[in-house]
């Protein structure tokens, strides 16, 4: 017995035969087969884009919130002994300026 080789042509045959057989059936099934890989297209496509646009609000609520927390941390003490010295200055009276040489 010989052994049997693929090659190609194999490939082309059965895809012409599948375009045949497809080509075959009735066009209410055909219909029906395209409407539902369309509605499977279509599920897929909204799936990711509702998974990307929730990924992308959270980097934003993630972002946004770390930003706020280093405001807290940096930003307002500073600016609380900032206001601190300034009222000791001010009840000082005049402020000492230090001449140029």
């Amino acid at each position: 017995m010989e052994s049997f080789e693929l090659r190609y042509y194999h490939f082309v045959a059965l895809f012409i035969g599948f375009i045949l057989y497809y080509n075959t059936i009735s066009k209410y099934v055909l219909t029906i087969i395209n409407k539902i890989i369309y509605l499977i297209t279509n599920l897929i496509k909204k799936t990711i884009q509702y998974i990307v646009s929730i990924s992308e609000n959270l980097y934003y609520i993630i972002a946004y919130s770390i930003h706020f927390l280093f405001d807290i941390i940096f930003y307002i003490p500073n600016m609380i002994l900032a206001t601190g010295r300034f009222m000791k200055k001010k009840s000082n009276g005049k402020l000492k300026i230090k001449k140029r040489v």
